[in-house]
């Protein structure tokens, strides 16, 4: 069966959407809709109806949301559309009705144009108003009366705009500066006094950026280099430490190739090991996988074993082919992949270290950017996953493996890791070992795991302060921060023990964003 598609033009039609009034409600209008018990309406009808019922407009509380008073005492929340617009005397009886009462205007319940009165009847209207308010007032000794089917109301709905509520809150603030909050920390049994106090202002601001000299010195000698060669320094500069760096990581590849008594691997050169390095980076520069950008890889066997064609792999991509062959062969890329994770081995630590065989490529990682890396005073900490799915195992072959169920990657290894916030640079790494595996590192069995780990990575940079997530953020991590000499900023959500958070709460319940509660505690806890 075919279909037809539409015209253009109808489909442009069919976007097109009338524009309609929409029912005006205002704050103490009488207004009616069925939401009361139901009944049976008699003989034709087959289904039970609701009552209408009269009521009042208290506030709005939502696009086209009311909270709506009706008289048999139940407030509600409804729609503007289940409403009905009625006369300010609509639930009276007829008897107790004014005369001169107007009939209410229907335009404010269906989309016809309003039938606004004539310059002689609006005249006219008015000088009855205001003999009818002074006879009123007469009458009443000048008090102000609700008007006929109103109900009272506790407060006047008044719109508060956003520099109003910000005034507002800022000065119920200022009421409460001296006062003094306890708070108590159940399981360790500490007490910490916090004052408000009207702001604060560091006497030493600290900047995220390098010190000027850093800046002249990199802009100097980048001035007679290309972009490639700019690149390819850079690389070199942050993947290893020296020259001697290279050749002791290309011995310890060499080394596991003679433990093997692997006759048929030859051994790595430091210019292979290099080459090899760079055809790993090369690939991902391909939307195709690693093995396409070889041609040998296809001309016998694939990894299944099949047997293929004789004839040339197409690459189907507007860039040529990278022909990686002309660098490395296939089959001593193979090999060059399969021994390049034994170069970080330490089997020296096997024994007390479950990570030996990649512990050392993050402490190499640590070192070179301490090193080869200027920052500024700012820099922020955070956790990254490198994804692992065990397939056979319980672990994949990893002495552990975590389960982050917010992440991208939830399963994997876990990095705590701190960064520039400027140029973005990763500066530091620490494996999460699980819970039996990081409780003997350094500071956590004296300061617990959140303080340990944030110290450990501050002491990868020179940098003195941090900033950090809810992971980080505790008041007990603030303040040993500062014992230690740092300035730290952390968002505190669930480690909310010994801060004033219902205080903070009850400030902030009115105020908009951009209100500040500034408190002080005493650095000793």
């Amino acid at each position: 069966m075919n279909i037809e598609p539409q015209s253009q033009a109808s489909t442009e039609v069919d976007q097109i959407r009338p524009i309609t009034r929409q029912k005006r409600v205002a704050i103490n209008a009488r207004v009616s809709g069925c939401f009361g018990e139901l009944f049976d309406p008699g003989i034709g009808s087959k289904r039970r109806h609701r009552r209408r019922l009269n009521g009042t407009v208290l506030s709005a509380v939502g696009p086209r949301q009311y909270k709506v008073q009706f008289d048999d005492g139940v407030t509600r929340i409804v729609y503007s559309n289940l409403l009905k617009v009625e006369s300010s005397i609509e639930s009276l009886p007829p008897d107790l009705r004014p005369a001169n009462e107007a009939p209410p205007i229907e335009a404010n319940n269906d989309t016809d144009s309003e039938h606004l009165p004539t310059e002689v009847e609006a005249d006219d209207d008015e000088e009855d108003s205001e003999i009818e308010s002074e006879e009123e007032g007469e009458a009443t000794g000048g008090n102000e009366t609700l008007p006929v089917g109103s109900l009272p109301t506790t407060h006047e709905a008044t719109v508060i705009g956003y520099h109003q509520a910000k005034m507002n809150a800022l000065q119920k603030i200022q009421q409460q500066i001296g006062t003094t909050i306890t708070e108590n920390h159940k399981s360790k049994r500490k007490t910490i006094t916090w004052t408000v106090i009207a702001g604060y202002a560091s006497p030493n601001p600290l900047s995220p950026y390098p010190t000027e000299s850093h800046r002249l010195q990199c802009i100097d000698a980048c001035k007679e280099m290309s972009k490639n060669m700019i690149i390819a320094i850079l690389f070199l500069e942050m993947m290893f430490k020296s020259t001697d760096h290279v050749k002791e990581l290309v011995f310890k590849m060499n080394k596991c190739i003679k433990d093997t008594r692997d006759n048929r691997v030859k051994l790595f050169s430091p210019q292979e090991f290099l080459i090899g390095i760079g055809l790993l980076i090369g690939a991902c520069e391909f939307d195709h996988q690693g093995i396409n950008c070889f041609k040998e890889g296809y001309r016998n066997k694939d990894f299944d074993g099949a047997d293929k064609e004789d004839e040339e792999y197409e690459f189907d991509s507007l860039a040529s082919h990278p022909n990686f062959d002309r660098y490395m062969t296939f089959n001593r890329f193979k090999d060059f992949r399969r021994y390049l994770p034994t170069c970080y081995c330490n089997k020296d630590e096997e024994a007390v270290n479950p990570w030996f065989q990649f512990s050392s490529a993050v402490d190499a990682f640590n070192e070179i950017r301490k090193e080869k890396i200027r920052v500024g005073d700012w820099v922020v900490i955070d956790e990254s996953m490198s994804a692992w799915r065990p397939r056979t195992t319980q672990f994949g072959g990893l002495p552990n493996i975590s389960h982050v169920p917010r992440k991208p990657e939830p399963l994997g290894t876990e990095f705590k890791c701190i960064a520039d916030p400027i140029t973005g640079c990763m500066l530091g790494l620490e494996i999460q070992r699980g819970k039996k595996g990081m409780a003997d590192l350094e500071y956590n069995r004296d300061y617990g795991n959140t303080f340990g780990t944030t110290l450990r990575l501050m002491k990868t940079t020179d940098s003195i302060g941090v900033k950090g997530d809810a992971w980080f953020g505790s008041v007990l991590n603030c303040v040993n921060m500062k014992l230690k000499g740092y300035e730290s900023v952390f968002q505190i959500k669930q480690n909310h023990s010994l801060y004033p958070k219902a205080f903070v709460d009850e400030m902030l319940r009115d105020a908009p964003g951009g209100v500040p509660v500034f408190c002080r505690v005493p650095w000793t806890v």
